[in-house]
């Protein structure tokens, strides 16, 4: 709805925006962070977790393609937030890279 050359509609959802982003907080070592600076670590791991997975857990339809990206994101959280320390406590180290 257009009200003397004001979309309404755009301004109430930004406002929701700004109320839902002062509700959100992104915690140290919460998944959101962790995966977020350790993307390319998280990338080339995910395809070897998968590969694995295949293997015990093998195709399926959807429920099992759900079960198996849970299961990524569980294994790979903790060793990416292994990798995320490792990263930060040596910052001139080749794994800024990755």
């Amino acid at each position: 709805m257009m009200y003397q050359g004001v979309n309404v509609e755009g301004l109430e959802a930004y406002a929701a925006l700004m109320w839902l982003k002062s509700k959100i907080t992104v915690s140290q070592n919460g998944p959101i962070l962790v995966f977020g600076q350790t993307t390319l670590f998280f990338y080339l791991a995910h395809f070897i977790v998968l590969s694995v997975l295949a293997i015990f857990i093998g195709s399926g339809g959807l429920q099992q393609a759900y079960l198996t990206a849970a299961i990524t994101l569980l294994v790979l959280y903790p060793i990416c937030w292994i990798y995320c320390k490792v990263k930060w406590r040596y910052p001139e180290s080749f794994l800024r890279f990755v």
